[in-house]
């Protein structure tokens, strides 16, 4: 698991998990943050030039009772 991984030119990923070398999930965590232009996209981008099998995880809210 990397935590704010580097995706150079794409943007930091809040969470990269690499399952096996070609399937990793991308969770972007924007519980405390606005969302910036494009990045959901890019970030789909970067995946598909490293990965063939990927999973982007988009979270807007935690809820905790």
């Amino acid at each position: 698991m990397i935590i704010e991984a580097d995706a150079g030119e794409y943007g930091r990923i809040d969470i990269l998990l690499k399952i096996s070398e070609d399937y990793w999930i991308a969770i972007e965590n924007k519980i405390y943050a606005k969302d910036q232009e494009n990045q959901l996209q890019r970030y789909k981008e970067y995946l598909e030039d490293k990965v063939d099998n990927y999973k982007l995880i988009y979270l807007r809210y935690i809820i905790v009772l």
